[in-house]
């Protein structure tokens, strides 16, 4: 395993990978690619999480947990543009760090 990378077992017990890449992390089983969460940066030069998708045999099994948390740690804090899925906007909700600004939700890991 590299540096950019970050090895677990979901709550089925299948190995995931997830891989930094250039605009954010992709998830894998297998090697196959199941999911991917898309970053750029805003013109006030911000970290935002701008697509997350998860393919749904994949999904409620804490892969998607496991791959804010890890972006949590690489990006420190992020915005999220606030046009999630039920599903995506539940996911967020989880974490203690989410907060909300007009159209956009921000992620702060520490402040």
């Amino acid at each position: 395993m590299d540096e950019d990378s970050h090895i677990f077992f979901d709550s089925k017990q299948r190995e995931i990978k997830i891989f930094q890449e250039p605009h954010g992390l992709i998830v894998k089983n297998n090697n196959l690619e199941i999911g991917c969460f898309e970053f750029d940066t805003n013109d006030d030069n911000h970290d935002c999480l701008i697509h997350m998708q998860l393919d749904s045999n994949f999904q409620r099994s804490g892969i998607g947990t496991k791959v804010l948390s890890f972006a949590e740690e690489l990006y420190c804090d992020f915005l999220v543009i606030d046009h999630l899925s039920t599903e995506g906007a539940a996911l967020l909700n989880k974490f203690s760090s989410v907060r909300k600004f007009n159209h956009e939700i921000c992620v702060y890991n520490g402040y």
